[in-house]
């Protein structure tokens, strides 16, 4: 029985990871900031600690095969996200130093996003491409630059996920889409709405994250979509058509007025994303392969 240790299990993407490592035959122990865990199970362990903080030695009398990295203490605006990314890069640091200076050191799986590519238009992109961060992830990046690191100095075992745009309750898609057309009775569309998006509902995220445990291969990146590209104007007409509302245009500069330039640059990213590693999922169904289904499922609930 397979012995998984999970970082941020009780946040957005960390809760869907430990509600599939449930259904399989594996021991779990989670390692809590301040929220506890949303599900329960005698199969899970869990220690409260920041992770900054953390003692990494008492985990190595009874060591985890796998530790899956889904913790990031994120920002309100770009002060917190530098302040934050810094303390995100100690405590990355002092996980690396420990695996490290093990013999046999477990397995790292870590989530990162996809705007660390940056903005490419309409261009093909997979796992070869440098990365160019752009919006948030120009903080969050330097949070990652020891595991990154370390993954091509072939350091310790590590694989690096990409999600692209994930979907599901209390995500974005809540936050700029669905509350302003509750309160406005519009569905906004930022900007020209021309800039291209890969989705995935956060449990089939979580799945595909679940599926490298035993799939996956170390020294790897895995960029993790389920839907092709589409234009921000097709996703909004989505929206529009599920809640019967019409579509309002967000001229780009309200966008950073009202937020910040990494929010105007997040609605103006366009990345075509594509994977080198197709093969690596094959035999695992997505939960929600139509968008549409997907989409409503999250408006239902």
């Amino acid at each position: 029985m397979k012995n998984i240790f999970v970082l941020g299990g009780s946040g957005f993407l960390g809760k869907h990871i430990v509600e599939e490592l449930i259904k399989d035959d594996v021991d779990i122990h989670c390692l809590l900031n301040k929220t506890p865990l949303s599900v329960e199970s005698s199969k899970i362990k869990t220690t409260y600690s920041p992770l900054s903080q953390f003692n990494w030695k008492s985990l190595e009398a009874d060591l985890p095969d796998v530790i899956v990295h889904s913790a990031r203490t994120s920002g309100k605006n770009k002060q917190e996200r530098t302040e934050f990314s810094q303390y995100n890069a100690i405590a990355n640091q002092r996980l690396i130093d420990w695996l490290s200076g093990l013999s046999k050191p477990p397995l790292l799986i870590f989530v990162s996003g996809t705007l660390v590519y940056g903005s490419h238009g309409t261009k093909i992109m997979d796992e070869t491409a440098a990365p160019v961060p752009c919006s948030f992830q120009k903080q969050y990046f330097e949070a990652e630059k020891p595991i990154y690191e370390a993954l091509k100095n072939n350091k310790v075992p590590i694989i690096i996920t990409r999600p692209a745009w994930i979907y599901g309750k209390d995500s974005w898609l809540q936050a700029f889409y669905l509350s302003p057309a509750e309160k406005q009775a519009r569905i906004p569309l930022y900007g020209k709405g021309k800039n291209l998006m890969n989705l995935i509902h956060v449990q089939d995220c979580a799945a595909k994250i679940v599926k490298l445990i035993s799939a996956g291969k170390s020294g790897e990146i895995y960029n993790l979509y389920t839907h092709k590209a589409i234009e921000q104007k097709e996703f909004v007409d989505l929206l529009s058509g599920i809640l019967n509302k019409p579509i309002q245009r967000i001229p780009s500069l309200w966008i950073k007025i009202r937020y910040e330039k990494a929010v105007q640059e997040a609605f103006s990213f366009s990345l075509n994303l594509n994977t080198i590693h197709q093969d690596t999922f094959i035999g695992l169904d997505p939960y929600y392969p139509d968008l549409k289904e997907g989409l409503e499922t999250v408006i239902r609930n």
